[in-house]
């Protein structure tokens, strides 16, 4: 779903955050799940918590502190961003036969998820504070990219 700013709200800033300021709208919401029963890792991201999928019993979510990491959103970034930019194992470096991709991404609504051996784990918590760390350069850097893609993608 894309969200139509009014540009007579928005003022005229030419510094990094007055650029990303008409983006503060678009916000990504992490969630990882682990079963020891399945020996699985979920990797889940949505534009808004009550789009999360109910889980099996077996899973339970990991807290914020068991991976490492102050924030589990990230602002100015839609699931749909890091997504066309980064691609869908989101820059994560498994290998890709080794992962069930659910993409539910539609305009009603965003949610991706990432499913997986334990065996990765570890690579999910480095990847995903990675992308929660991103700086505001490189915020602004990935909507550029997707814009870029998009107008791509429509003149094709």
């Amino acid at each position: 779903m894309v969200k139509v700013l009014d540009k007579k709200t928005v003022k005229k800033d030419d510094s990094l955050f007055g650029l990303l300021a008409p983006y503060k709208i678009y916000v990504t919401y992490f969630r990882v799940l682990f079963s020891e029963k399945n020996k699985k890792v979920f990797l889940q991201l949505t534009d808004n918590p009550k789009n999360w999928d109910n889980y099996s019993k077996d899973y339970r979510i990991l807290r914020r502190i068991e991976l490492g990491s102050k924030k589990l959103f990230l602002k100015y970034l839609s699931p749909r961003h890091l997504l066309i930019v980064m691609g869908p194992l989101l820059g994560i470096k498994i290998p890709e036969q080794e992962v069930v991709i659910n993409d539910q991404i539609s305009e009603e609504i965003e949610l991706y998820s990432l499913l997986m051996p334990d065996k990765y784990l570890n690579k999910i918590i480095q990847g995903l504070n990675k992308i929660l760390n991103l700086n505001p350069k490189r915020k602004y850097k990935i909507i550029e990219e997707f814009f870029t893609k998009e107008q791509q993608k429509r003149s094709d």
